[in-house]
């Protein structure tokens, strides 16, 4: 259906471009430094519209070069809060499935990934669920050294944002 509105005003546009461009005998007359030019109207417009799109199109090329830094930074920071929810789930998977030793490798790769990423090192929740996940790893591992470490950590993040 877009495709056939898009038809529809492009032959709207070409019936115009011919109904008051075929009978137009004008002329674009430039002067400069004694040196005349005569231009058919029809030549004027169609150059005057033609430079507007290239200038549109090379201030939008430059544009997308200038923010390509950005948008490359964006992209990691993005794929590494992927990887950091990945092992995250992977973790609460292999919990939920009694490999407690697998579930706690998971969520410290998922803490280990948030915390070299500074744009990601805001989010407590991620960060206390994390600590959450391996503590009760840990206890099931019978650590109770790696459990009281890591319940200590998830209670201080989640007094900071209270």
């Amino acid at each position: 259906m877009r495709n056939v509105v898009w038809f529809v005003l492009l032959f709207g546009v070409a019936v115009l471009a011919a109904t008051s461009l075929g009978s137009n005998d004008g002329l674009a007359t430039f002067y400069w430094h004694g040196w005349r030019l005569d231009v058919s109207l029809n030549l004027f417009l169609i150059a005057l519209i033609g430079s507007c799109i290239v200038i549109v199109v090379a201030i939008q090329a430059i544009s997308s070069l200038v923010g390509l830094p950005q948008r490359a930074r964006e992209w990691r920071v993005s794929r590494r809060d992927r990887s950091a929810q990945a092992s995250l789930r992977d973790a609460l998977a292999q919990y939920f499935g009694g490999r407690y030793s697998r579930a706690q490798k998971s969520a410290q790769r998922a803490l280990v990934i948030q915390a070299d990423t500074p744009e990601l090192a805001q989010d407590n929740e991620f960060t206390v669920l994390s600590h959450l996940l391996a503590a009760g790893s840990a206890h099931r591992l019978q650590d109770r050294a790696g459990r009281d470490e890591q319940l200590r950590r998830a209670l201080d993040l989640s007094r900071r944002s209270a």
